[in-house]
């Protein structure tokens, strides 16, 4: 299938001697709401705050409020970690026809979402609000990653959809 990314084998112990049967993930997931990017810091003489931070907030938020209520484990992880992380953009209106086909997308309109926010940023702040929710002990537990941007189906929300799973050592 076009959207099917390789799982990895899920590990068997978990840091609290919670048994995680092979084939289950730690978190699988979705997200609702516009993916927002982490940015850059300004640093501020007695703190330090993301530049974007009035939309990154709501965005974490959701990320981990969600990812409190689907994971499956009490503790956080404490070992190797891959994820998948498919984030979904509404396509802008210029990339559909007009007039009585504007339901239609044009044939040039892209199939990858190949522009701005930054896939990496993005991966940023999802990783820090899976970090917030004890998903994991700390992000840089995560080996693999499996991240993609794409354009959401015409009447589908934007969103993510997320999957963590420990890997076998």
């Amino acid at each position: 299938m076009e959207n099917e990314v390789p799982r990895l084998p899920v590990a068997g112990a978990g840091p609290s001697s919670i048994i995680v049967p092979p084939g289950v993930p730690l978190l699988d997931c979705t997200v609702h709401g516009t993916p927002v990017q982490q940015g850059s810091k300004t640093r501020m003489r007695w703190s330090v705050i993301d530049d974007n931070a009035e939309r990154l907030t709501p965005w974490r938020t959701e990320v981990t409020e969600t990812a409190l209520r689907e994971k499956i484990l009490p503790t956080p992880w404490d070992g190797p970690v891959g994820m998948t992380v498919t984030y979904w953009f509404v396509r802008p209106r210029s990339h559909y026809r007009t007039g009585r086909f504007a339901d239609q997308l044009k044939p040039t309109a892209p199939k990858y979402h190949a522009r701005f926010p930054d896939l990496d940023k993005l991966l940023r702040a999802t990783m820090d609000a899976l970090t917030n929710a004890r998903v994991w002990v700390d992000d840089n537990r995560v080996s693999v990653t499996f991240p993609v941007k794409r354009w959401a189906a015409p009447n589908d929300p934007p969103g993510a959809d997320i999957t963590v799973w420990g890997i076998e050592e």
